[in-house]
């Protein structure tokens, strides 16, 4: 008999972030909104702008490291991530292959049960999820 595996750790961002002070989401989300514009307009700027590129993906760059260090300061001790947990936001797992919502089996899988995909059970019920990119 195969020792069933141990539950996935996940991550719930909204029940961190109800536990943040004012200050703390004020921080993340102007980095955050400020990351997302740099992005935007590195990936939409192309070379015929080459400051405007340049600028907005070196913004990106260091953009990224302050929300890291931002969230990572703000939820120290808000969160057990001694387990490395995987966000929420991508659903269900399947404990064998890995496979989410936003990420199915090659060739498609639906859920046969939370965390176990028609994949792994080696045949193909209800509606076939489809692998798709995320939002």
């Amino acid at each position: 008999m195969t020792a069933k595996p141990a539950p996935i750790a996940r991550f719930d961002g909204a029940a961190v972030w109800s536990k943040l002070g004012p200050a703390q989401r004020a921080t993340i989300g102007i980095i955050a909104l400020e990351l997302v514009i740099a992005n935007k307009t590195a990936c939409t700027t192309d070379r015929s702008e080459p400051i405007r590129h340049r600028a907005a993906a070196a913004a990106g760059a260091l953009l990224v490291g302050e929300l890291d260090r931002a969230v990572s300061d703000a939820v120290a001790g808000k969160a057990d991530f001694s387990c490395d947990p995987v966000p929420s936001l991508v659903g269900d797992i399947c404990q064998k292959c890995g496979c989410t919502e936003l990420d199915a089996c090659e060739g498609g899988c639906s859920w046969l049960s939370p965390g176990r995909c028609s994949a792994c059970a080696g045949r193909h019920t209800g509606r076939a999820r489809q692998a798709r990119a995320l939002p």
